[in-house]
């Protein structure tokens, strides 16, 4: 249920590496909800809180553990893609911290440090001219770090590329099917789309904030949604 990066990802995966039968359903068109409407940044950290502040809270081997989920997902992100050819304007193949004050810099050397030392992450220091030679001119930039991996794509191109290795491999792929309700019954699971049925030996709940409460009872107050914002500005001109 869900078809966002996570459900057609793991319908793909379960019917090419696995041979099983998958059906997906999507209460709207593929891409409809967050996987399609996000920036394409593969990037880190995965919170806002400090490196420092993770280490005192949950420790060193939690907080390697959290970054290195991370890497991770963008190498397998990055994996898919070549694995599958997804024309999805892939571009980069590292991100950038950037000092938005002189006092910053300090701070975000020290970060780079701890990437590099603690999570064996690549990182590159760049001055504030030396930020400016590649490019990254600007009144509010004090120097930066980069680090990998890191690289943005055409999040609709990949999700897109990933139904279409979907439907090829086997999987029912349903778009504007929502789910009004669910039935367990002798072992299996009865899915209600409209009039129709699918009966199932697995669901997997894949809708991350656009889950509906009471869908299935034993779910309630269990889900926490991803939340990402952007903000919008008024129309920018070419200058």
């Amino acid at each position: 249920i869900g078809g966002g990066y996570t459900g057609i990802s793991c319908a793909l995966s379960l019917s090419k590496k696995y041979n099983e039968e998958v059906t997906l359903v999507e209460a709207g068109h593929i891409g409809w909800g967050s996987s399609a409407r996000n920036a394409g940044f593969c990037c880190i950290p995965p919170a806002k809180m400090s490196v420092s502040k993770m280490f005192k809270k949950y420790g060193k081997e939690e907080t390697k553990k959290f970054f290195q989920n991370t890497i991770e997902g963008s190498n397998f992100t990055k994996d898919l893609i070549s694995e599958y050819n997804i024309d999805c304007d892939l571009t980069g193949d590292c991100n950038y911290e950037v000092a938005p004050h002189p006092d910053y810099f300090q701070s975000i050397k020290k970060e780079a440090d701890v990437y590099k030392k603690e999570f064996g992450i690549e990182t590159k220091i760049y001055s504030q001219s030396e930020f400016n030679q590649i490019g990254h001119t600007g009144e509010e930039q004090f120097g930066a770090f980069s680090y990998k991996p890191g690289f943005a794509i055409n999040p609709l191109k990949f999700l897109l590329g990933l139904a279409k290795e979907a439907k090829k491999s086997g999987v029912k792929i349903y778009q504007n099917s929502k789910v009004s309700k669910i039935e367990k019954k002798n072992g299996k699971y009865n899915i209600i789309i409209n009039e129709n049925k699918i009966t199932s030996n697995k669901i997997v709940m894949a809708t991350n904030g656009f889950y509906r409460d009471d869908l299935f009872p034993k779910l309630n107050n269990r889900i926490l949604p991803v939340i990402s914002n952007i903000i919008i500005t008024k129309p920018l001109t070419n200058d």
